[in-house]
Formats: C-alpha cells, structure tokens, sequence
C-alpha cells in the first residue's frame, strides 16, 4: 500500500509476493523463489492475501473518515463530533 498526498493506493497480491520474493532471496540466495505447489511458498501467498485483506480494511476505514466520503452511521458520528445534524426527511 502506498499512501501519498493523492491517497492511498492498493498493493496487488502479485506485487506482494515479488516483494516477498525479492526479500528472501537477499536472504537466501538468489535461487529462491516463491512458486505455487510449495509448503512455505502457500504460507507466503496466505500472508499476502492476509495483507491485502488489512489493505482494503484500512483502505474502507480511510474514506469513513473524511466527512464527505463517509457512509452511514460513520457520517452520523463525524458529523455529531463536528456539531452538524441531518435535516429531518420531508414527505
């Protein structure tokens, strides 16, 4: 996840595991490599899709914080903090 003054951007789960990749082999020697049929190597892809699971919560959670990209009872309470109400609905 990249977050700048334009916001956040998502990593992608491929982006993570060359990431991972390139990690552990500075650590192992450039031979390593993560490859789908492995033990550790699914231990690595769970932790990347775990991160990108935290990356689209912090990412939902960012927008619920801005007043005006919020949803719901997120906007409610915002909004009770800044001591603004929602108008009654008219019919």
């Amino acid at each position: 996840m990249n977050v700048d003054e334009n916001g956040c951007k998502l990593s992608l789960t491929e982006d993570i595991m060359k990431s991972y990749q390139t990690q552990l082999q500075q650590k192992f020697g450039s031979n390593f490599y993560i490859k789908p049929e492995g033990v550790i190597d699914n231990i690595f892809e769970s932790v990347g899709l775990m991160e990108t699971d935290l990356q689209d919560q912090i990412a939902y959670l960012s927008t619920q914080f801005d007043p005006e990209k919020a949803e719901s009872i997120w906007q409610d309470a915002l909004y009770e903090r800044i001591g603004v109400s929602r108008l009654d609905e008219q019919a």
